[in-house]
């Protein structure tokens, strides 16, 4: 019985505290998202910095997401952002192409060039097919097609969907010139 007593005692402090938390969040007395945020905001950063400047692509292109996410939140400069998933898209880091694709398509960090987001979106469809991710060059099909629906890389990344499909262990990318 006693146990009971103690266990209805501890909801019940618990559901206050819960309670009086969510009230001071909603009127914007406390933050408690926000706080957590920044306390890892650093050491993740810190970590994927490490890695990024050892030359690890994926934690380049994680560490230019991660500044691009915050660069986007806070209105500020995409510049090195952009400059990280860049290392990562030069190692041909298909995600990392694609990320840049993006930066490219909406001119944050670079100047705004559609040709420029097309052919990116093209060269990580192309790696993704690389390394056995035909749907992930799917959606490359979509981003491009968001930009220009008749544009030709769109129809040459179709192709080699296609030929991926009917050859997949014998597929090799064609040989393009990478950014």
């Amino acid at each position: 019985m006693k146990t009971l007593q103690f266990l209805q005692k501890l909801l019940t402090g618990l559901a206050v505290i819960l309670i009086a938390t969510s009230v001071l969040t909603r009127l914007g007395f406390i933050d408690p998202v926000s706080r957590f945020e920044s306390l890892m905001r650093g050491d993740v950063e810190e970590k994927l910095r490490i890695e990024a400047e050892l030359g690890n692509a994926d934690s380049q292109n994680k560490l230019g997401t991660f500044l691009y996410m915050l660069a986007n939140k806070q209105q500020g400069d995409f510049t090195e952002a952009v400059e990280w998933i860049k290392k990562a898209s030069h190692q041909q880091h298909p995600i990392a192409q694609m990320n840049l694709g993006f930066a490219y398509k909406a001119g944050n960090g670079v100047p705004l060039n559609q040709e420029k987001a097309i052919t990116l979106f093209y060269q990580a469809g192309l790696n993704f097919l690389r390394t056995g991710y035909p749907l992930d060059a799917r959606d490359n099909i979509f981003n491009i097609n968001n930009i220009d629906p008749s544009h030709p890389l769109k129809q040459e990344l179709l192709q080699a969907i296609q030929h991926y499909e009917q050859n997949q262990s014998t597929f090799r990318s064609p040989d393009v010139e990478f950014e």
